[in-house]
């Protein structure tokens, strides 16, 4: 990440207008629907574009207007927050399209995972604002209503100016002890590799990096750690937390579990690794902000979030 000043959106309030747009693949609409409905029990006011409906094979439209659609949403002063419908794929072809001018000097709330993850972290590294790794309207999990614990999570990072604070889940395991702090960054580990020896690969020194996936079987897992590694990408981090990584353990061999992959890939790697962290392809999708000041301690197994995402 460039030697930025931080810039931190404003906090969600009732009654603010939160825009969805669509910067990935195509969805449904009843999910999108119940996904707007929650919303607005929030007390929101709920506003997209029908173009969001779009589809171009397996995309919610062109590249150029998808990324036109995120770049209308800075732009416009109505709009307090912007939240992506669902991932899948496609949104690193927008990056180039973005109006990166646009987006520092109109910061709102952006907030996304998965495929959405090269976003976040290329907004986040090219005009230092803050962006969300959390829940989106129109996954299929959202649609059938946030966990307690999602909503939680995403009214103490978005509509709450103090820090997060302290975040402990029965679910995190320690891998590796130590303690180490920096900003947050990273994602889902698919798209985080698909940057590599890109304009848009992400910046890991010194961070906090945050690596989660789903149905990745462990070669794969592997293959992409050991992929991060050789590019130099684990040398100087501070610290590593999984997700659950839903789906990628081994499903006929049960003499190893993935945790053996990631600390044989680790092994002279020496910060603290945690397992676990309910975001991104979880259940529960705890919001984090991406840019921020992060704790990890590997003896006690918790995630600190020392800083306020928004103010």
């Amino acid at each position: 990440m460039k030697a930025l000043n931080m810039i931190k959106p404003k906090a969600l309030t009732p009654g603010d207008t939160v825009r969805i747009i669509a910067p990935s693949s195509p969805f449904e609409r009843e999910h999108l629907e119940k996904g707007v409905l929650w919303l607005k029990k929030m007390g929101l006011d709920v506003s997209y574009d029908e173009r969001i409906f779009e589809k171009t094979r397996y995309l919610a439209g062109s590249h150029k207007n998808r990324a036109d659609e995120i770049n209308r949403a800075f732009a416009d002063s109505r709009i307090r927050t912007i939240v992506c419908a669902r991932g899948g794929y496609g949104a690193i072809g927008i990056l180039p399209f973005l109006d990166l001018e646009n987006i520092k000097k109109n910061p709102k709330i952006f907030l996304g995972c998965s495929d959405v993850t090269v976003i976040l972290n290329h907004i986040t590294s090219e005009t230092g604002l803050i962006t969300f790794h959390g829940p989106m309207v129109a996954s299929s999990r959202f649609a059938k209503g946030p966990t307690t614990m999602t909503e939680n999570f995403f009214m103490k990072a978005l509509m709450s100016k103090e820090a997060v604070g302290e975040i402990r889940h029965d679910g995190i395991r320690v891998l590796k002890g130590g303690t180490g702090e920096g900003q947050m960054m990273g994602g889902c580990l698919s798209l985080l590799v698909t940057t590599l020896g890109t304009p848009y690969e992400i910046d890991t020194k010194n961070k906090i990096l945050f690596i989660e996936d789903i149905g990745e079987q462990p070669y794969k897992i592997e293959r992409m750690l050991t992929h991060l590694k050789m590019a130099a990408k684990l040398k100087r981090v501070k610290g590593i937390i999984f997700g659950d990584m839903e789906g990628c353990q081994p499903k006929d061999d049960k003499s190893f579990l993935l945790e053996d992959v990631i600390l044989d890939v680790f092994a002279d790697i020496k910060v603290p690794i945690l397992f676990g962290f309910p975001s991104g392809h979880s259940f529960d999708n705890i919001t984090i902000p991406f840019g921020v000041n992060v704790k990890v301690d590997g003896d006690k197994g918790k995630i600190s979030i020392l800083e306020n995402g928004v103010m």
